[in-house]
């Protein structure tokens, strides 16, 4: 959908959302023969191993490794449910209000927008990062947005805690439709993220 440099789940300040982001990246080596792409079961983290090997019982399998369509069905599944958790605990966070501390170390996010997210829902928060441990910019994108201050001093999502810069205006708003090619349809006014907080 955009251009703009994305987060990164490594820089997650929550160990839930730290293992969404190691399960969404984790690739295993592909193993091609004659029939259906494979993998190899020692190629599965050991810390998944046993629950795969569970999860796969009963499954036809061929002469050696998995098919790779069964891990891939598994890692989904396992990723989307630490997804949850990632969210629920960042959500929590939010209706809890971040500290003095997490805004003193939190990333700046200027000129920002909602958008809302058509790949995993919700929405997400674009904008010009500064003090952001791993985006730089000059344009960027946050994970899912779980929580927003009613004085938009600040803004939780799945990954951190961020402060608020002021809103973009405008002008900036038009530049990230035309420069970024976010469709202008996506687009949250700040009025629109509280009147209608669908986007949670």
């Amino acid at each position: 959908m955009m251009s703009v440099a994305a987060y990164s789940w490594q820089a997650a300040d929550t160990p839930e959302a730290r293992r969404a982001g190691e399960l969404m990246s984790l690739v295993l080596p592909i193993v091609r023969g004659s029939g259906p792409p494979t993998v190899r079961l020692s190629d599965v983290p050991e810390a998944l191993r046993a629950e795969f090997e569970r999860w796969m019982n009963g499954k036809t399998t061929p002469a050696e490794g998995v098919y790779a369509h069964d891990w891939y069905q598994f890692r989904q599944g396992v990723a989307n449910r630490a997804l949850r958790e990632a969210q629920r605990v960042a959500t929590a966070l939010a209706e809890v209000g971040p500290t003095a501390t997490d805004l003193i170390s939190a990333p700046i996010m200027h000129a920002w927008i909602g958008v809302r997210d058509t790949r995993f829902g919700g929405a997400i928060l674009v904008g010009r990062p500064e003090g952001h441990p791993v985006c730089r910019g000059p344009v960027s994108h946050t994970s899912r947005l779980c929580g927003l201050d009613l004085g938009l001093t600040w803004a939780r999502t799945m990954t951190r805690w961020y402060s608020l810069g002021a809103p973009a205006d405008p002008h900036e708003v038009l530049d990230y439709i035309h420069r970024h090619g976010i469709p202008r349809d996506l687009i949250l006014c700040v009025d629109t993220l509280w009147t209608d907080q669908s986007w949670l």
